[in-house]
């Protein structure tokens, strides 16, 4: 939902940010915890790292890598989690 400014919110009331950039690095890490295994995707746009544990940006960041995206995020104390993504159309 929107303030009337500019700045989205989640459901939560968590300001969610969006910067375009080019997508220039995705990495993968997995491991396992009490609760299972886990997968995290990182990804560098702009000279930023943004990461998730969701497989479907993952995997979407995957197939946009080297391609100029808008991603959308939200800064948390330990880093910036990705909540969306989107390849930007070429102008």
């Amino acid at each position: 939902f929107s303030d009337g400014s500019d700045q989205q919110y989640d459901e939560n009331g968590d300001l969610v940010e969006t910067i375009t950039g080019k997508l220039e690095t995705v990495s993968v890490k997995e491991g396992g915890s009490g609760k299972g295994p886990w997968t995290r995707y990182g990804l560098k746009v702009a000279g930023e790292w943004f990461n998730t544990f969701n497989k479907l940006l993952g995997e979407i960041a995957q197939k946009d890598k080297g391609h100029t995206v808008t991603i959308h995020f939200k800064r948390g104390e330990k880093g910036n989690d990705l909540v969306g993504i989107e390849r930007s159309k070429p102008t």
